[in-house]
């Protein structure tokens, strides 16, 4: 590069490349990266096992404000993408349930991180992405130890004891965030 930036600054850069395409690419199936995101909570709690799921539920495992979520929920579900119905222990709330089509919104997430890493990644051998993904597995776990209630709820540090996995062409992000490792975030940490 012919100008120096400075380290914290390509690592935003990086971040907001990755949001923006992923924006782009679900944006095609008329979402928003939020909403996906959103949509694929829902679906890791009900694969959990978790019988209802209201909004309070969601804002916890999302970490989004109940103003915010509720608009989701509205637009998600205008959408077709959820469906709201009273909740049988509490009259009060309503619970949450994703539709068919979200499912394939969950597995669309997945192919579509790896799309965009492999984009960033362009130009770069197996062996310099392999090393990429050794540094910054080892910088995550040095952010766990620095600012554990910080990094995804502590939930970083149950996949790097996994990490084999990250070389097996697995997306990094998918190992690193709950929504896309159900292992790495049991039920009852939710």
């Amino acid at each position: 590069m012919d100008c120096e930036i400075p380290i914290g600054a390509r690592f935003s850069i990086l971040h907001r490349s990755f949001r923006r395409r992923i924006d782009e690419l679900i944006g095609e199936q008329g979402l928003t990266g939020v909403q996906g995101f959103v949509l694929c909570e829902l679906h890791r709690m009900e694969m959990a096992g978790l019988e209802e799921i209201n909004q309070r539920d969601l804002e916890r495992a999302t970490h989004l404000s109940h103003p915010t979520l509720n608009e989701i929920i509205k637009r998600l579900e205008a959408k077709g993408f959820v469906s709201c119905r009273v909740s049988t222990r509490d009259r009060r709330s309503k619970c949450i349930v994703s539709a068919p089509m979200a499912g394939e919104v969950f597995r669309c997430m997945d192919s579509l991180d790896r799309t965009v890493f492999d984009e960033l990644c362009r130009g770069l051998s197996e062996e310099q992405t392999a090393e990429f993904l050794n540094t910054t597995d080892i910088m995550l776990k040095n952010a766990m130890d620095m600012y554990p209630a910080q990094c995804l709820g502590g939930r970083i540090q149950k996949a790097h004891d996994s990490h084999a996995d990250l070389y097996s062409g697995r997306s990094v992000y998918r190992d690193l965030h709950p929504v896309y490792n159900r292992k790495a975030c049991e039920p009852d940490k939710i």
